[in-house]
């Protein structure tokens, strides 16, 4: 989790050196069904991390798709969000996400 927060962080500051009011939205991971218990911690602890990341500036967002995809359990909340491998999303799951970077493409000015 740490260094996949660095990733992000030092992405951004590229993105940010290359061109200063370049929009950038950061998603969170979304929920597995099939995750290694091992692994679960890490995906939350990632989230947490990305959750954190200091705006840098504006036309920054932090898309929350674990909470869009996820149940209470922390398993996703409808099986049709998800492929087969019950990992990748599922059509229905790209509209979830399509629907919820709308509003966010409309206050960043992104058509």
């Amino acid at each position: 989790p740490a260094a996949t927060e660095s990733n992000i962080k030092e992405l951004i500051k590229q993105a940010r050196e290359y061109k200063s009011d370049v929009p950038i939205i950061v998603c969170t991971v979304p929920p597995r069904d099939k995750a290694d218990p091992r692994e679960t911690g890490a995906y939350q602890d990632t989230n947490t991390r990305i959750l954190k990341i200091d705006k840098p500036g504006k036309n920054f967002e932090v898309l929350d798709l674990y909470s869009l995809l996820a149940n209470a359990e922390g398993k996703p909340a409808k099986a049709e969000y998800f492929a087969e491998d019950k990992l990748h999303l599922a059509a229905p799951g790209y509209q979830v996400w399509g629907d919820a970077l709308k509003p966010l493409f409309e206050r960043m000015n992104i058509k």
